[in-house]
């Protein structure tokens, strides 16, 4: 009797423990299907359903005759050190290592994306950057005029004053640019192949991100829209397995005319990095340094990445590549008042490190005086763990900040301003009508 009670008792906690499991995709914070599908213009390179039917049945057949020990594991997350990789079984990749990646260029530690390695302060737009000396100067100044036996702690927490409120960020309701996007997907008789229906939902994602209405909170409209303008699509076995060391190579051959298209390369990086990014101060706007690269996984429905696999780490990398870093940038805690020690933002709060759960929403990981302790000014607030530049699940992700938005805004506006020379990235009389009769 006891032992059939203690049975029982086992099937019970395990019913329970898996139908928890199963209610994680039903967490509060998934993004919204709503406008997955709705249909976006047509683009040079699209095909059809049948023809992308065809081609995922073909690489399904081949990775079926594949030896189980060649086959890639499902990863709790992207990048990280992989002692389960293996080469993949092709005659034409036997005589071949692949280069070390010259002078560690990127380093993947086990994020979402491969972190270009940055030395100094962080490098953000001429008018931010002004922004912040004034602030400095005034903060200075503050502190040369108060009174010798006040204590370092009221130093350290001083607020900013009314008149400095013309530091506070602010986005431009006007601003709008529509940016192309051309899409290189590279694949292997394996696979890669990405659908139009993945990439139309992909599209859509992007824009309601960058328009600030993808998940439960609404954020700032950062005036960026995507359209999708060309896709094309090339088989290279030793390219698709091996494109984090042949990134060089690749950007060279397949990025096109950068101050005018977004390129995004696609592939299957040997490390596994779900993707890496150019920043727009690394060159001139028309340099073929600029490009994207997304792991084939991380677009929506992917296996790979069962928790980073809807879409969202190309908002992520596209924000890298339009000027923004991670919100836990230098991995240190630093005085809020001073966000050119961090990220450049003023209004993202302190984080130390990345976040990868959804559980760890609420967590605060820089509790100083004056980092994010609510009873010493300033006070950001906790982690901004599903900021689009943290590192967490794809379904926690909902939003940039007001300063993120003003960041990308001047960063478009001083390095990439090709991309504005068809309305000067403002808004047509015709849009602002438009969406004044939205208002109710």
């Amino acid at each position: 009797m006891f032992r059939t009670s203690v049975l029982v008792i086992l099937y019970l906690v395990s019913v329970i423990c898996i139908s928890a499991k199963e209610n994680r995709g039903d967490y509060k914070w998934n993004i919204p299907r709503d406008g997955d599908d709705e249909d976006i213009p047509p683009y040079k390179g699209q095909v059809d359903d049948s023809t992308d039917k065809i081609m995922l049945k073909k690489q399904q057949n081949m990775r079926r005759k594949m030896s189980v020990t060649f086959r890639k594991p499902k990863m709790t997350r992207p990048g990280g050190r992989l002692t389960e990789r293996k080469r993949m079984s092709d005659p034409s990749l036997d005589l071949d290592e692949g280069p070390i990646l010259d002078d560690l260029l990127y380093k993947t530690g086990g994020g979402r994306c491969a972190i270009k390695e940055t030395k100094g302060r962080v490098v953000l737009p001429d008018r931010i950057n002004r922004k912040n000396e004034r602030r400095a100067h005034r903060q200075n100044k503050r502190k040369g005029d108060q009174k010798k036996g006040q204590n370092r702690l009221s130093k350290r927490s001083a607020v900013l004053t009314e008149d400095e409120d013309d530091l506070e960020p602010i986005v431009d309701p006007n601003f709008y640019v529509k940016i192309p996007v051309k899409i290189h997907i590279i694949y292997s008789k394996y696979g890669g192949w990405i659908t139009a229906l993945k990439l139309k939902r992909t599209i859509n994602r992007l824009n309601k991100a960058y328009e600030g209405v993808l998940g439960k909170v609404v954020g700032p409209d950062t005036g960026i829209r995507f359209v999708l303008d060309e896709v094309k699509r090339t088989e290279d076995m030793k390219m698709f397995f091996y494109c984090d060391y042949y990134y060089k190579e690749l950007k060279a051959k397949y990025i096109i005319e950068p101050e005018k298209y977004i390129n995004i390369i696609t592939c299957d990086p040997f490390h596994d990095t779900a993707g890496w990014s150019s920043f727009p101060h690394e060159g001139p706007e028309n340099s073929s340094i600029h490009g994207l690269f997304i792991h084939h996984e991380a677009f929506p429905g992917g296996d790979r990445f069962p928790y980073w696999n809807r879409g969202i780490t190309l908002v992520h990398e596209i924000g890298h590549y339009l000027g923004l870093y991670h919100t836990f940038h230098n991995e240190k805690c630093h005085n809020a008042s001073n966000p050119e020690d961090d990220d450049g933002v003023l209004d993202t709060p302190p984080e130390l490190t990345w976040a990868y759960w959804c559980d760890d929403i609420g967590r605060d990981t820089c509790t100083g005086p004056g980092e994010s302790l609510p009873t010493v000014l300033p006070y950001k607030g906790i982690d901004p763990v599903t900021n689009f530049m943290d590192y967490i699940e794809d379904k926690c992700m909902e939003q940039f900040t007001v300063g993120q938005a003003e960041l990308l805004q001047e960063s478009i506006k001083e390095r990439k301003p090709t991309l504005c020379w068809e309305n000067n990235c403002q808004k047509t009389r015709k849009q602002i009508r438009k969406e004044r009769l939205k208002v109710p």
